[in-house]
């Protein structure tokens, strides 16, 4: 016995009719690329806020972007102070103000003398133009008023001699130091800026004594 399908009475209530009509009502060919070009717009939409969402989460809690930029060289992430400094040791903090450094390898040497109008430098080796500059020293060991100052050129020296504007006395402290000259040749002690030791990272500066008896 033949039975004959009803596609009406199938689960689906498949149309031919109805599927064509709802293909014109998108629009063909054109309106189905259309929709999905939508759809493709909403998903990247989707996936652009939750990777901005994901990125401030991670910033505000993780540390974020700044993770990134404070790596060093072994891809540990260096502590930060509430300044902003990097807290590391090997960072010369008093470099950190913006002010321009010179680091040098010129060397200066100066032995104990007796006092007087001048300082008798016992050896000088310069890379640039310098002040050679005479402080006074203070009971706790920082550095007093200037004395007197000598300007010297690229090269070396012995037993250079600086003239004091006030002498030295006996049996005390003073200190040698030595200023860039910022190319007036002109002294400035504000102008001319310490010049650092190019392996210490330190002012280039001797301590020194005067000794008792007769002035030189």
């Amino acid at each position: 016995m033949n039975t004959k399908i009803d596609k009406h009475n199938m689960g689906n209530n498949f149309s031919v009719d109805e599927a064509n009509k709802e293909y014109i009502q998108n629009g063909g060919i054109e309106g189905l690329n259309k929709n999905k070009n939508n759809e493709m717009k909403k998903i990247i939409i989707v996936g652009v806020i939750f990777f901005i969402t994901g990125f401030i989460v991670s910033y505000v809690f993780g540390g974020g972007i700044k993770n990134f930029i404070l790596k060093n060289k072994i891809g540990e992430i260096e502590n930060v102070k509430d300044n902003g400094v990097l807290n590391n040791e090997n960072i010369d903090l008093s470099t950190q103000a913006g002010e321009k450094t010179f680091l040098s390898r010129d060397t200066v040497a100066i032995e104990s003398q007796p006092f007087g109008d001048s300082v008798i430098i016992s050896g000088l080796d310069l890379e640039e133009t310098v002040w050679v500059t005479i402080y006074e020293s203070l009971e706790n060991g920082e550095l007093g008023n200037i004395l007197g100052a000598g300007v010297f050129d690229k090269g070396s020296y012995k037993n250079a001699n600086v003239e004091l504007l006030r002498g030295t006395e006996g049996d005390s402290k003073y200190y040698v130091k030595l200023l860039k000259d910022d190319g007036d040749r002109t002294f400035d002690h504000v102008k001319d800026l310490p010049v650092k030791d190019f392996v210490t990272k330190k002012d280039i500066m001797v301590m020194f004594k005067t000794t008792s008896g007769m002035p030189r």
